[in-house]
């Protein structure tokens, strides 16, 4: 009787050692995959880390560009506020649809520079 439920005992033992053995092997082999996935996340984090800081470069790089043609901008604007070119005030004037007798006599121009700077700048009729 003692030999049977030895005998009963050993092969169920058995079977349970089997099946721990089992289920150890299965979780190595997903603690190995998850290993590898981890390590490939890492590489791929240092990866994305190693070009955000070259963007941030190139970012800062474009800033100060940014910046000195900005300087540059303003200063031509500036430039250009206190040189007007020759005729500038006499253009704007036939813009604003002055006539020749009006611009010579203000400007003190000829009246062929006049009546030239009304048909190269003056108000266009529609008809």
């Amino acid at each position: 009787m003692i030999n049977i439920f030895l005998v009963v005992f050993i092969c169920i033992l058995s079977a349970v050692l089997a099946w721990l053995l089992f289920e150890y092997l299965k979780l190595k082999r997903e603690i190995f995959l998850l290993r590898a996935n981890v390590e490939r996340n890492n590489r791929d984090i240092a990866g994305i880390c190693s070009a955000a800081i070259s963007v941030d470069h190139k970012v800062y790089n474009n800033r100060e560009l940014v910046l000195e043609m900005s300087d540059k901008i303003d200063d031509i604007v500036l430039n250009e506020q206190d040189f007007n070119p020759p005729y500038y005030d006499v253009i704007q004037k036939v813009k604003e649809g002055a006539c020749a007798e009006e611009i010579i006599r203000q400007y003190g121009i000829s009246h062929e520079e006049a009546n030239m700077l009304i048909r190269l700048h003056g108000v266009k009729s529609i008809f």
